[in-house]
């Protein structure tokens, strides 16, 4: 557990969300930190969030959750650095499907981040898992030229964290952006869980530090992609089950066979069964 803040510097940067609001639940204070420091960001939306929350006003879910997003954004202080993009993605669809880390890698090339947020090999829900080994197979066979530095958030479940983002001084804003997703809010109170979250992250980083996220932090790769991943597999290991570990070998070897493509599928699908774990059933 790290001992000491790190300030996070980048001219771009690229956040994937899997659903609206994990964008400001997993990475919001990170993400206002960065656009206080003029850097300028996308925030992709992967899938339409169509199976989580509560709709009214007209509007269906997939709009109202956009416009969720866009005011959050807005709360956050962030619109004038930020750009929001939404993928159509059905909602608890994502898997190891090539086309998820092709958009993914498209994104990347389009706009050329130093830094990419992504949720951790941690998460339990499975388009989290999902959008989570994909960009890990993007930051291992990004060619030098685009290579980036991988930040994974957690939400739905806490990370070995060896990154940590103080963000006391702009958590109240983060707040505000949080109570922008009224239509998760009304399933259950994720600002008190977030909350208790980022508090809890300051306990190691002095009085003075109020709040602060973890991620666990893969640095821009010096090497090429078939070198650069001596010693990153020996860090993830414990983030995973002992029956996901190969897939992390194979992605570390350059190798995404169709048999790694079904162990991470098969691993989506029985997160994606209700009695593996009751939290799955919300998104985020």
């Amino acid at each position: 557990m790290p001992y000491s803040a790190t300030k996070l510097s980048a001219t771009r940067f690229l956040v994937l969300a899997p659903h609206p609001d994990d964008e400001i639940f997993g990475c919001g204070g990170a993400l206002a930190t960065l656009c206080d420091a003029k850097a300028r960001g996308v925030i992709q939306i992967c899938t339409d969030g169509s199976l989580g929350g509560i709709a009214k006003d007209g509007k269906t879910l997939v709009e109202l959750r956009r416009l969720e997003s866009q005011r959050a954004l807005s709360a956050l202080g962030a619109e004038r650095m930020a750009t929001l993009a939404f993928w159509d993605f059905a909602d608890r669809s994502l898997s190891a499907e090539p086309r998820l880390a092709e958009a993914i890698r498209s994104a990347i090339f389009s706009f050329q981040p130093e830094l990419v947020f992504a949720p951790s090999l941690m998460e339990v829900h499975p388009d989290h898992f999902a959008v989570a080994i994909a960009a890990y197979e993007c930051w291992q066979t990004a060619p030098e030229a685009q290579s980036f530095e991988l930040l994974m958030y957690e939400i739905g479940r806490p990370i070995e964290a060896n990154c940590l983002v103080d963000i006391s001084t702009v958590f109240e804003r983060k707040r505000k952006a949080m109570q922008c997703f009224e239509s998760q809010l009304a399933e259950r109170d994720y600002i008190d869980v977030i909350e208790g979250l980022n508090r809890y992250r300051s306990y190691t980083l002095g009085r003075e530090v109020t709040a602060a996220e973890a991620y666990f932090r893969l640095p821009k790769p010096s090497l090429a992609p078939t070198t650069r991943s001596v010693g990153t597999f020996s860090q993830l290991t414990g983030l995973l089950p002992v029956s996901m570990r190969h897939v992390l070998q194979d992605l570390d070897a350059g190798i995404v066979t169709s048999a790694t493509r079904r162990s991470i599928n098969t691993t989506t699908e029985q997160i994606n069964t209700p009695k593996t774990d009751l939290r799955v059933s919300a998104n985020p």
